[in-house]
Formats: C-alpha cells, sequence, structure tokens
C-alpha cells in the first residue's frame, strides 16, 4: 500500500480504533504484569533462577506500559507535556523499559540454551545470584546508556508530542544516538532470541522424541539420573512460547526502526502490535506453564479464605417475650 493509495477514513479509523484499544491493554496488561512479577518472586517459583528473569520483565513491561499510557493522555486532552521535564521523563522511562524488556528475556533464552546444551555449567552460571547480578548490570547500563533523553528531546510547539530539540547540535547527536539505540534493540536481542529458540526447540524435540520411543527408554532413564536436565524442559514450552511471540509481533517495528520506514499506516500497525507483547506475556505463561496456573489457583484459594475469615458474620441474637395482655416484644442485639 503507497502513500497515495491512504485514504483519509482509514487513518481516522485507525486512529478511532488506537485511542481506545491502548488504555484497555494498559488496564488488563498492567496488574497482570503484577501478578507475574509477585508469583515469580514471591511464591515457590522464585526459587528457580529463570524465575528473577520473568519477574524482571514483567516489572519492564509495566515500566513501558505506564509510560505508554502517560504518552497516549493528549488524545484525551489530557496535558502531560505542558510541565518542563515531563515529556524527558516519560520517554526516558519508555527507552529504559523497551531496552530491558527485550534484554532481560534474551538474558533468560542463553541461561536456558546453557541449562540445556551445556549442563555441567549450569551450576556456575545459571543461578539465582547470578540472574540477580545480571538484572542489576542490566538496570544500570540502561539508566546510563539511555540519559541522553533527557537533554535532546523536548515537548513540542503544540505540547501534544514528544520530539528532538532542532538544534543542531542537538539534532545530530540524537540521530546517531538513535540510529545505535536500533540496533541494540531491534537487532542484536532479537536475533539471538530467535536462533537460541531455535536451538532450544531442536533440542526440545529430541528429547521427547526418545522419551516417546520405547527402544530409547533406557537411555531416557539414563539421561535423567546422570544429567539435570528434566527440570529444564519443564520449563521450555513457555520460555519458547514467550520467546517466539515476541520476535513475531516485534519485527515489523523492528524492520521499520532499523530502515527509517515512515508510513501513516505500517508505523502505527508495527507499533501497537509490539506495544501488546509486552501485556500479554502472563497469558502466556497461563495457558503453556503448568506449574504457573499451579500457582495463581493456589494465589485464588488463599484471596478466597482470607476474605471468608474477614467476611462480617451475623452475630446478632433475636429475644422474644411474652407480655401480660397476650402482646409479644421482640428485641435484637448483639452478643
Amino acid at each position: 500500500m503507497s502513500m497515495s493509495e491512504v485514504s483519509i477514513e482509514d487513518i481516522e479509523r485507525l486512529y478511532t480504533f488506537q485511542k481506545w484499544a491502548v488504555p484497555v491493554v494498559v488496564a488488563f496488561g498492567l496488574p497482570l504484569n503484577m501478578l507475574s512479577f509477585y508469583l515469580f518472586w514471591r511464591t515457590k517459583l522464585r526459587k528457580a533462577s529463570s524465575s528473577r528473569y520473568m519477574a524482571a520483565i514483567a516489572m519492564a513491561d509495566s515500566g513501558y506500559l505506564f509510560s505508554k499510557m502517560l504518552t497516549h493522555l493528549p488524545v484525551f486532552d489530557v496535558p502531560v507535556y505542558h510541565i518542563h521535564g515531563s515529556c524527558q521523563i516519560i520517554m526516558y522511562i519508555n527507552h529504559v523499559s523497551t531496552f530491558l524488556a527485550i534484554w532481560f528475556l534474551a538474558a533468560l533464552v542463553i541461561e536456558k540454551s546453557i541449562g540445556l546444551y551445556w549442563p555441567r555449567k549450569k551450576s556456575n552460571f545459571c543461578t539465582v545470584f547470578r540472574a540477580k547480578c545480571v538484572i542489576a548490570a542490566l538496570t544500570v547500563m540502561s539508566i546510563v546508556c539511555y540519559h541522553y533523553i533527557t537533554w535532546t528531546i523536548g515537548p513540542s510547539a503544540d505540547k501534544l508530542y514528544c520530539s528532538p530539540w532542532p538544534d543542531n547540535n542537538l539534532l545530530q547527536p540524537f540521530e546517531k544516538l538513535a540510529r545505535m539505540d536500533a540496533f541494540l534493540v531491534a537487532v542484536i536481542p532479537h536475533a539471538t532470541i530467535f536462533v537460541l529458540s531455535c536451538l532450544i526447540s531442536i533440542k526440545a524435540c529430541i528429547y521427547y522424541s526418545r522419551s516417546k520411543s520405547p527402544e530409547q527408554e533406557q537411555f531416557v532413564r539414563r539421561q535423567r539420573t546422570c544429567l539435570p536436565q528434566e527440570k529444564e524442559f519443564r520449563t521450555t514450552p513457555s520460555l519458547l512460547c514467550v520467546a517466539f511471540t515476541t520476535v513475531l509481533l516485534d519485527v515489523p517495528n523492528c524492520i521499520i526502526r532499523v530502515f527509517f520506514i515512515m508510513h501513516p499506516i505500517y508505523n502505527p500497525v508495527a507499533s501497537f502490535l509490539q506495544f501488546v507483547t509486552y501485556s500479554i506475556k502472563t497469558e502466556l505463561y497461563f495457558i503453556s506453564s503448568s506449574q504457573y496456573r499451579l500457582e495463581v489457583w493456589r494465589l485464588i484459594a488463599r484471596i478466597a479464605r482470607f476474605c471468608k475469615i474477614i467476611e462480617p458474620q451475623n452475630d446478632t441474637q433475636t429475644v422474644s417475650q411474652q407480655t401480660d395482655n397476650g402482646g409479644e416484644i421482640i428485641v435484637e442485639g448483639k452478643v
């Protein structure tokens, strides 16, 4: 579809759809991400080092959704760029969250590939302490590297958008840093996730084919007793589901960022597809992981028991007494 083939009606319909779709996605995504963070950080799932990455991904996704909603408020005539510094802070949170969300997922895929292909090194590299160190290092690096957002962009003249300052001394550095950011966020992590996820899928297919084959039963039993790989394969479907879904929905926007494509239809559609990936990971965990579903049901059961405990009980007692003239007096009161 060329620029000349795009009608004003198509752009208006897309604008109307995004106007109401963004708040709906944020309204569902933020609570679900908080749920995932709690389950991976506070329940039995926290024992695995991969759960630390998943909890960090949930926080990064929440940060992106929060910043996206703030940038969407001018559509509803709610000014967010009229105060000096709000534009820079919102875009800074957006860039940091985008970087962390994809690189946390890449680190998770790298850890999983180490556990499957080099199981003897798992005790050294795939630990909770190492996961915390990687999360902290990526967080610090993103906070430092994206400080340029705070002094290279600002609100537009109508205060509806956040755009680079027109000064050439700031515009040229911003364009160079934006190209570097596109390569670091759109190319390297997505290529890493896709390649390693394919290798993990091959390893998983080989494992499950051997486990289902009767003549290989003895071999699989020996593998289970010698190598600690069985636990790795239990969480593999959940990881692959999230990884491939993220890459699939991010690819259009990554192509647009790398090649600087400008189109009134393609750009917002690709941006919205990537936006959806920050809110659907909880649903993917629930569909593909039986352990995650179990923890969700346990949490619901605990909440139900708690609500039952604090539910006000009917502690009133009714007392009836006959009078001398044959009447009856009814008295109600608390015991």
